[in-house]
């Protein structure tokens, strides 16, 4: 368990200006930003063709800045955090893997904003051959579009929804390595003074 406090935390947030047509993005500094949490971590194998790991983040934080223009405020959001990350051996000969990760988060705070919940979805396929010399990968990021988190404004007078784009992005890479590489013998540090 941790209990960070940051004392003039700097963080970029929206105000929309009551006098005029203008929303002012700037970073100011918070009077402090408190968190607590806790976290578990659960690998778990089945046989030679799947490892995985489940971490579950449960996180308290507060924010709290008394001299935000006409609105202070002092908020705080309980949140948790999901991850699954899975290797799966789809054969050893050809070395061929199949990587699928996946992650939800809550509903989160920055300022006055309220942060959406979002989830993220990936998967990375790997063929290594040639004695582990040349490696192809294959991979797709945020399979469902779902990373990217629409934040908005609903506190006092103030009114806004930023609406962001998730895009899924894929790729293919290769990679050689290159043998014959040894390390240079070097001399034992004379420690002898020390004793």
């Amino acid at each position: 368990m941790a209990f960070p406090h940051t004392k003039d935390r700097a963080v970029q947030t929206l105000y929309q200006s009551p006098n005029e047509l203008l929303e002012l993005y700037k970073y100011l500094n918070f009077d402090f930003e408190q968190q607590a949490g806790l976290q578990a971590s659960v690998p778990f194998k089945a046989g030679k063709w799947l490892d995985s790991r489940l971490t579950l983040l449960g996180l308290w934080m507060r924010q709290k800045n008394s001299d935000f223009y006409d609105l202070p405020f002092d908020r705080h959001r309980l949140l948790g955090i999901a991850m699954l990350n899975n290797t799966i051996t789809l054969s050893r000969k050809p070395d061929l893997r199949l990587t699928v990760d996946g992650r939800l988060q809550g509903r989160a705070i920055q300022g006055i904003y309220d942060i959406p919940a979002l989830g993220n979805l990936s998967a990375t396929l790997r063929y290594t051959f040639l004695d582990g010399n040349a490696v192809l990968t294959a991979w797709c990021r945020d399979i469902l579009q779902t990373a990217m988190p629409c934040p908005q404004i609903r506190y006092g007078r103030q009114w806004a929804t930023n609406n962001y784009s998730s895009f899924r992005s894929v790729g293919l890479s290769f990679a050689w390595k290159f043998g014959g590489y040894k390390e240079k013998k070097r001399e034992e540090v004379d420690t002898s003074r020390f004793r």
